[in-house]
């Protein structure tokens, strides 16, 4: 199955170029009700002819007219879904918002947002009640066309997942012999997906911040700092995601670029099991529920000790906790976060409007079933059935593994969707660096003695 390329929250439509094609198809009515208008003074003259009756001109009159009036229906079609589209999306950026409940409290997930995110905030949904307003008394017809997207989308979100992994896990399910009926885990799974909107986790809002202190954590550079050269496509920035055939957990470059300043580029390992590890499965659960991880605190010692200082510009690239990380990091607000690509993301980072934010998705994943369908509100999302045959072996994730995802990020390279050539002109400015270094970093609490 070939990727899926969309961007917005919830709908793969910008109400924008909507808006932009319906311009267009309205100048175009108004070229033909011209033509219309010629065609009529050309009948005129001919009729003053002695002797003439050709009639076509008045044909081309008549055309023209019944062309402009199709124009003129489609132009307002167009205009219609764009404010149903807009609508959508006013709903969901200010889901997104409002998940953070009151400002200051402890709030889903734990967090809490900071003064001047609560300003933002309240800004934000200002802005939003505005817009509404004005697209209601417009276009009141418009919310119910939008009620029925949101529906939809809703019911969509995340059921492909569902359905492959419970379908394998009713496969190791042994028969019921009590006459009762035999449970279906899809249905489970259904149930695991409204639980996670019902605790309001999953997604991350900007401006959110980490509670507690999380556990100590022991960073350690692999090596000393080596040069090297910015990866020329997605699929090669991928394969530099720490995998766990080593220690590394986080790879730090900086790019020396020739303008002046520097750049740097980050990229984080997915879970790698238990023990000492900080990239456990202790810290994915402490930063899914809002909470300081081990891995968090690994990774802001690491940006420290590579020489990254706040305020600088970064780019994350994370797998599975290594995104979740990543969106943090970019959440705080402690470093410039420019760009954030995320493969196999359990949670979405909602609000960062002026972030390059690509989130890469298997639909036979369940982790990013996770961040419940919150696809970034600016943001493009790129989706594929990685494994569309289905089957037990679906209990194993083999769509939520680093390397099937770097495949993915090959058919993103080989795209010519301009929503992706933002990570183009990226990786071509890191590449004019005069000088490039990289860290990797190991992460381990302490070995209790």
């Amino acid at each position: 199955m070939t990727i899926e390329v969309s961007s917005g929250s919830v709908i793969a439509v910008d109400p924008d170029s909507l808006r932009s094609a319906a311009s267009g198809v309205s100048e175009a009515s108004e070229r033909m009700r011209e033509i219309a208008a010629l065609a009529q003074e050309a009948a005129i003259v001919i009729g003053a002819v002695p002797d003439a009756a050709d009639g076509r001109a008045m044909d081309v009159h008549s055309d023209a007219i019944g062309a402009a009036g199709r124009l003129d229906l489609l132009a307002r079609h167009l205009r219609d879904a764009a404010d149903a589209y807009e609508f959508v999306e006013l709903r969901f950026r200010w889901t997104m918002i409002t998940c953070t409940a009151l400002p200051g409290a402890p709030v889903a997930g734990g967090v809490r947002l900071g003064p001047q995110a609560t300003a933002e905030r309240d800004a934000a949904l200002d802005g939003i009640r505005t817009r509404w307003q004005e697209l209601a008394e417009g276009n009141p017809a418009a919310l119910t066309q939008a009620n029925r997207h949101w529906n939809a989308w809703r019911a969509h979100t995340g059921q492909a997942a569902a359905d492959e992994w419970g379908s394998a896990a009713n496969g190791l399910l042994p028969p019921v012999w009590t006459g009762l009926p035999e449970p279906d885990m899809r249905d489970a799974m259904g149930d695991a997906r409204g639980l996670i909107a019902a605790m309001g986790v999953g997604v991350v809002p900007m401006g959110a911040r980490l509670i507690g202190k999380g556990d100590p954590v022991h960073v350690k550079p692999m090596q000393q700092s080596e040069a090297t050269q910015a990866p020329v496509t997605l699929a090669e920035a991928a394969k530099r995601i720490p995998d766990g055939d080593t220690d590394a957990r986080i790879r730090v470059e900086t790019y020396e670029l020739p303008e002046g300043g520097r750049e740097h580029v980050v990229y984080l390992a997915g879970t790698k099991g238990g023990g000492p590890d900080a990239w456990d499965w202790g810290s994915n659960l402490d930063l899914y529920l809002g909470r300081r991880s081990a891995s968090y605190s690994a990774l802001e010692q690491a940006l420290a000790d590579a020489g990254v200082r706040e305020g600088e510009t970064v780019h994350e690239l994370g797998f599975s906790q290594g995104a979740m990380v990543g969106a943090r990091l970019a959440a705080e607000g402690g470093f410039d976060v420019k760009s954030l690509v995320s493969f196999g993301s359990p949670v979405d980072l909602a609000g960062a409007d002026d972030l390059l934010q690509v989130s890469v998705r298997h639909t036979d994943d369940v982790v990013p079933m996770l961040a419940d369908g919150g696809n970034p509100a600016d943001g493009v999302v790129v989706e594929k059935d990685f494994d569309p045959v289905g089957g037990i072996h679906d209990l194993v994730l083999p769509a939520h593994r680093l390397d099937a995802y770097a495949e993915t990020a090959g058919e993103i390279d080989a795209s010519s969707d301009p929503r992706l050539d933002a990570l183009d002109e990226l990786f071509a400015r890191l590449g004019t660096a005069e000088d490039a270094t990289f860290v990797e970093f190991s992460a381990q609490r302490p070995v209790k003695k």
